[in-house]
């Protein structure tokens, strides 16, 4: 049995897809909480400033996240594929994967930042490092590493699903 009916046996992919975005994007419910908060809380209360922050921020990434859909969706692609955002999976981790775009013969995983300023991302230790127009600096786990980690629990996990099935992920 080819990789193509196996996917398609163990219910990963459907019978004859392709262009076809099996799990739409949808607003963080983080944005819906935070905006609940702040509307809670008075306008000079401390916290307010910090979670319009965290607002603003996660506005941002599921910002970046649409500008990216709009790209697949904008693209017509040849082959037979499917498009799953905002995936949480299990293999011997919990892990979350902004944009899945597979293929009957490969997968590639994305993970989306939209992050003002000079931007560096270092290996030792591995982290992305924000500087803003104003000098102030800011760290953030690097985008790098949390996509190796997503790519090897994505071999995991899609191993645990199909049996001895050749895939190659690219990230």
């Amino acid at each position: 049995m080819d990789e193509y009916a196996k996917l398609v046996d163990s219910g990963i992919i459907e019978k004859e897809w392709t262009i076809f975005i099996h799990k739409r994007r949808k607003a963080p419910l983080l944005l819906e909480g935070l905006e609940a908060a702040i509307r809670r809380l008075q306008i000079y209360h401390e916290m307010v400033p910090v979670l319009r922050s965290k607002h603003a921020a996660v506005k941002a990434g599921f910002g970046g996240e649409q500008e990216l859909d709009k790209v697949f969706e904008s693209y017509s692609f040849s082959m037979k594929h499917g498009i799953f955002n905002d995936l949480s999976l299990s293999s011997s981790a919990f892990f979350q994967v902004d944009t899945l775009f597979i293929t009957p013969w490969y997968a590639v995983l994305f993970e989306v930042k939209n992050i003002s300023g000079e931007l560096t991302v270092t290996e030792n230790p591995p982290q992305l490092i924000r500087t803003l127009d104003s000098g102030q600096v800011s760290g953030f786990k690097s985008p790098i590493a949390q996509l190796q980690s997503n790519c090897e629990l994505f071999q995991d996990w899609l191993y645990s699903q199909i049996y001895h099935c050749r895939y190659t992920v690219l990230s």
